[in-house]
């Protein structure tokens, strides 16, 4: 009865870790698919930027230091465009779509910037073509 037992046990955790794998191996597909579609999206924006005869150059930022999943600058002269994608679930999100503003992790220091669909960027007054890069911008999804 106790090697029946024993078995059953066995068997039980098998399946038990092989179930938590799954959720584990389901859950790194999703983060990196959200990561690829993240970096579609934010390569779209420069393209389509560019398209305005905007001539810009591509820098990365630590976009994890505001919580965001993807991020980079647009240089145009002596103006920059930031543009960060956040998972729209996590509490950095939130807080920055409630106060539109990105807060760096670990720091008390925060910067106003607009919020909302799940991006979040911050753009100099005078980058070229201001109004139609907002539009952009604004229409991002």
């Amino acid at each position: 009865m106790k090697k029946v037992f024993i078995g059953i046990m066995a068997v039980l955790v098998c399946f038990t870790l092989t179930a938590c794998d799954s959720n584990n191996n389901s859950n790194n597909e999703k983060n990196e698919s959200k990561q690829e579609e993240s970096a579609s999206n934010l390569s779209n924006v420069q393209s389509e930027i560019e398209a305005l005869g905007v001539e810009c150059e591509k820098t990365e930022t630590a976009y994890e230091m505001v919580g965001a999943i993807d991020g980079f600058k647009l240089n145009s002269g002596d103006y920059t465009l930031e543009i960060y994608k956040f998972d729209t679930s996590s509490d950095a999100y939130k807080t920055a779509e409630e106060n539109q503003e990105l807060i760096l992790d670990g720091m008390d220091y925060s910067f106003s910037a607009k919020v909302q669909n799940g991006y979040a960027y911050i753009i100099d007054d005078n980058f070229p073509q201001h109004d139609e890069v907002v539009k952009i911008l604004n229409n991002l999804k």
